[in-house]
């Protein structure tokens, strides 16, 4: 992720991702565009793929991350910040909502997915948790 500042004083960010890493970029975007309309998210500018990478840019918000926020004197703590960002998005309308990636069977999809592309780590995350599981009788369960 890159902080792009232009003479006039404008700031956007872009990112950059391989394509074959997990996630999508595009799929980030789109996003960005629905959570947009109703609650403050950075303007999607463009997306693009090209030579095996994806690109996005959008509008820069002024801010620091969780990691470098400090609190000062008679400021909000850190938890309480979160706490009202995490309530205004469970807030928003979602009947108008395209995206179903959180249904039960694209969850179930995803965590297959892990087992088949991460086994190993898998192993051991279904072991701490579930110590008496194995990864079928995961699935089963889950499904």
């Amino acid at each position: 992720m890159y902080i792009l500042e232009f003479s006039n004083s404008a700031k956007y960010v872009l990112k950059v991702k391989n394509i074959n890493e997990y996630g999508s970029l595009l799929r980030e975007a789109e996003r960005l565009k629905w959570a947009h309309k109703t609650i403050p998210t950075p303007k999607v500018i463009g997306y693009q793929v090209e030579n095996g990478k994806e690109y996005l840019v959008m509008t820069y918000i002024a801010g620091s991350t969780s990691e470098e926020y400090q609190q000062k004197e008679g400021q909000k703590s850190l938890g309480y910040i979160l706490g009202e960002g995490l309530r205004t998005i469970h807030n928003v309308p979602i009947n108008h909502c395209d995206f179903t990636d959180l249904l039960s069977d694209k969850l179930i999809d995803m965590v297959k997915m892990n087992m088949n592309e991460r086994e190993s780590e898998v192993r051991v995350a279904i072991y701490n948790i579930f110590p008496n599981l194995t990864m079928e009788q995961l699935i089963d369960f889950l499904e």
